[in-house]
């Protein structure tokens, strides 16, 4: 089966009789959901957020790492497809987990020691035979297939909106149905989602209704599909799975549809998904050119800062692109197929290791992992670097810097890129906590502080009178502090402090708000943020 990286031409969904099943048809429920634990409520996101899970997974059997997806390699910085068999058993060189297992039993490329490979000299492990052969190699830029054209049908866009707003009073029983049609004709593939599925659905939900509501000008969402395709390379998604997706989807839709449902819906439907379909998997085609679809990384600092957070230095076993304000997602091998997004807390440095801050939360169950359960020597997945909390420019700047909880790790990699590149004219940094103790890292910024004249750490605890330093709120402390209407603005932290601050920056402090740069960590999942862009 062709894996992303060779060229798909010509994809469609096959075409399909007029669907339109009895409501009274018996479809059974895909069997073993959970009621859902994750890292949600709460969750310090990107450190925390859910990421956006592949609306279908590739058939693969879980290798013995403990990851259910086929591992691929690189040589001389171009793909050569699926050719890395973990290492089973455990090492004895690392130390065992609470259960005691080790980081080794999950296997490693690279077994007990680490030695980050050079940039651009990577190899590949003997291919393993039971796997089906690499795909061709993409073609010459100048023979790829051409941009596929967004649908054209006027009546469309009415079509589709109507028959979503029908089936929406009855969200849940349409996915639930769809992801029962997908797993009868496909049952290989249940075992590739992740364990709770109400999550799942949640995420499909807020997709369709972004892409419905968005069918009178589809091409508004080329980036958004693009991002999608991007991201299943992670799961193992092949272009052939988007057909029996797309059958599932349609037949879904059909069923709740009710008398609403005719030929030219149909047909409408088909277009914008067929159309969503060649983008994803066109975008999928060209990262594969240049990046893996996700990084084998070691844990070898495991440090416990209080009772809930930690900070993790992780050795990845090739240079992860990235910049200064980016998160990656992170699957452990405690929970295959569930990823999360923590923000990356170091500027790139020549060793390639990454500090990631991470806070359990209740029922998190990669967050408690990462805290109570891994190890040095553990290994995990990271997916590729995304985000938008970025410096805009190289030239010299005065900035201001507000985070709260585990928002100092965005934080932080900036003022280190600012450091490193002597970028800042004049720099505050606000740090927010309730307690004294949850300023988990104030001492690295300090001693930032003190080597660099034109840094200012100011931390600030809102619910401990005994603290000697600011107290109050971040937006009251910022009020109190000066003027901040020539500084370039990023917040990092949970969704009511980052609300709060923007709207007092920009409305009685006067900040522009084409200045402010914002990340909301607990803006949950993709998923929740689509809804709210509807």
């Amino acid at each position: 089966m062709p894996a992303h990286g060779g060229a798909v031409s010509g994809y469609a969904v096959p075409r399909l009789p007029l669907l339109s099943p009895p409501l009274g048809a018996s479809v059974p429920e895909p069997a073993g959901d959970p009621v859902r634990a994750d890292d949600s409520a709460g969750a310090a996101g990107p450190a925390g957020a859910l990421d956006v899970a592949p609306v279908c997974a590739a058939a693969a059997s879980p290798t013995p790492d403990g990851f259910g997806a086929p591992r691929w390699e690189v040589s001389d910085g171009s793909f050569t497809g699926p050719g890395f068999q973990p290492v089973p058993g455990s090492d004895p060189d690392l130390p065992a987990g609470p259960d005691g297992a080790t980081g080794a039993s999950y296997g490693s490329s690279y077994g007990s020691s680490y030695t980050p490979p050079p940039t651009g000299s990577y190899t590949t492990a003997d291919p393993d035979p039971s796997l089906p052969p690499p795909p061709p190699p993409p073609p010459p830029q100048d023979t790829l297939p051409p941009r596929p054209a967004a649908p054209v049908d006027p009546l469309g866009p009415r079509l589709i909106q109507e028959s979503l707003a029908v089936v929406a009073p009855r969200a849940d029983a349409v996915l639930s149905h769809f992801y029962a049609l997908l797993f009868i004709e496909r049952p290989d593939l249940r075992s590739m989602f992740p364990p709770m599925m109400d999550a799942q659905r949640d995420r499909l939900l807020a997709a369709l209704l972004r892409l419905g509501a968005s069918a009178g000008d589809p091409e508004s969402q080329r980036g958004f599909l693009r991002q999608l395709g991007r991201d299943h390379r992670k799961y193992g998604v092949l272009a052939e799975h988007y057909a029996a997706v797309g059958v599932a989807l349609i037949g879904a839709l059909a069923r709740f549809s009710r008398d609403r449902w005719n030929e030219a819906t149909q047909e409408a439907w088909l277009g914008l998904y067929s159309w969503a379909s060649r983008v994803m998997i066109e975008a999928a085609e060209e990262d594969a050119m240049v990046s893996p679809p996700w990084w084998d990384a070691r844990i070898i600092v495991h440090e416990r800062r209080g009772p809930d957070i930690a900070i993790l230095t992780v050795a990845p076993d090739r240079p992860l692109p990235y910049r200064p304000g980016q998160h990656v997602t992170v699957e452990t091998p405690w929970w295959p197929r569930v990823w999360r997004h923590y923000s990356i807390a170091n500027a790139p440095r020549p060793d390639n290791l990454l500090e990631l801050h991470v806070r359990a939360v209740p029922a998190g169950w990669v967050s408690q992992a990462l805290v109570h359960r891994a190890r040095v020597g553990d290994h995990l997945r990271l997916g590729p670097a995304r985000g938008a909390l970025v410096m805009r420019g190289e030239s010299l700047r005065r900035a201001l810097c507000v985070a709260g909880g585990t928002g100092l790790a965005p934080i932080k990699a900036l003022v280190e890129h600012m450091a490193q590149r002597q970028l800042a004219h004049d720099a505050h940094v606000f740090i927010g906590a309730r307690r004294t103790s949850e300023l988990y890292d104030l001492r690295a910024l300090s001693q930032m502080a003190e080597m660099y004249s034109w840094l200012h750490v100011v931390p600030a605890v809102s619910e401990d009178l005994s603290f000697s330093g600011a107290r109050g709120t971040l937006p009251d402390v910022l009020a109190r502090y000066g003027d901040w209407r020539d500084h370039d603005v990023y917040i990092s932290g949970s969704s009511a402090m980052v609300s709060a601050t923007r709207l007092r920056l920009t409305g009685e402090l006067g900040v522009e708000p084409g200045r402010l740069l914002t990340e909301s960590l607990d803006a949950v999942s993709q998923g929740d943020r689509l809804l709210e862009a509807r």
